[in-house]
Order: C-alpha cells, then sequence, then structure tokens
C-alpha cells in the first residue's frame, strides 16, 4: 500500500505546474514590456529625426544662395541649430522613458524574493529579504524620479506638444 502512495519525483503536480507557469509567464510579461518600451524609444527617435529633417528642408528652402545659408551657419544660431540633440540624449520623453524601465525592473527584481516565498520555492532568509526591499525602493524612487522629470518637463514647455491628428496618426 506504501508504493501507491509514493509520487514519483519527476511527476508534476498541479501546484508545481501552476507555479512553474506563473513564473514563466512573467517573465515573458516582463519582456514584452521591455521590448514595448524598446519600440517606442525608437518611435520617438524616429519622430524627432523626420521632425528634423522637415525643419532643415524648410531651412533650407528660405535661402536663396550657398552663400546666405554659410553666413547663417557661422553665427550663434546656426551653430546652435545643427547641434545633435539627439546624440546628447537630449529628448525629455527619452529620459522619462528610461526612469520608468528602470524603476519596473528594480521594482520587479526587488519581487522576486517575495514571490519566490509565496510559491514555496526556497526560503531565502533575511538577507534575501532585505535586499528585496532595497530594489523595490530603488524601483519607487526611479519611478518617483520619472513622474516628477515629466511633470517639471511639461511645466517648462519642454516636451512637444501633439495634436489630436499626431496622436489618431501613431495610434
Amino acid at each position: 500500500m506504501d508504493s501507491l502512495m509514493t509520487v514519483h519525483p519527476y511527476d508534476l503536480s498541479t501546484t508545481m505546474l501552476i507555479k512553474k507557469l506563473v513564473i514563466v509567464g512573467g517573465i515573458l510579461l516582463l519582456i514584452g514590456f521591455w521590448l514595448y518600451l524598446r519600440f517606442r524609444r525608437w518611435q520617438l527617435w524616429r519622430d524627432a529625426l523626420e521632425q528634423r529633417s522637415e525643419a532643415f528642408n524648410r531651412l533650407l528652402e528660405k535661402f536663396g544662395t550657398a552663400r546666405e545659408f554659410l553666413d547663417f551657419l557661422q553665427t550663434e544660431n546656426g551653430r546652435r541649430l545643427f547641434e545633435d540633440p539627439l546624440l546628447l540624449g537630449g529628448h525629455p520623453i527619452l529620459r522619462v522613458l528610461g526612469f520608468v524601465k528602470w524603476g519596473i525592473i528594480s521594482f520587479v527584481l526587488g519581487l522576486v524574493p517575495y514571490f519566490a516565498i509565496l510559491l514555496g520555492v526556497s526560503d531565502i532568509g533575511a538577507i534575501g529579504k532585505e535586499l528585496g526591499i532595497a530594489l523595490m525602493l530603488l524601483g519607487v524612487g526611479l519611478l518617483l524620479v520619472a513622474v516628477v522629470t515629466h511633470y517639471l518637463a511639461g511645466r517648462w514647455d519642454l516636451l512637444p506638444r501633439r495634436s489630436s491628428t499626431d496622436r489618431t496618426k501613431t495610434e
């Protein structure tokens, strides 16, 4: 009768299967969110390049001769116009997205020890719990930095204003 009651070590119980599905699902969710953030960053970069290209084309059309254009480039406004803010990482939305990305990653990594305890995978001890709390606090701090940065950038008119036609074009 005892041989019928023992479970083979390779058998998956329902709870173990659910635990593994939750872990794999969480990892896939994180990967998907990371890919979304990368795609959104690429979209913003592409839109900024298109706007810059259109502005340069309009600028070139305004100058009648190459000499006038070269004279303009020698002025302070001309030099400032041709500094590339995209290479300097100057777009405020990209900075906000960076804080959001690292804040969420840090917070989720801080939750990992608690999910391990909840799912019964292992007992991580006090050091693991403290490390998890530190990572969660770092994540919350980075998310707060993102909120404050976005608020201040909007308040100081550093964010481009989008019309309703721009929103429907990209969505």
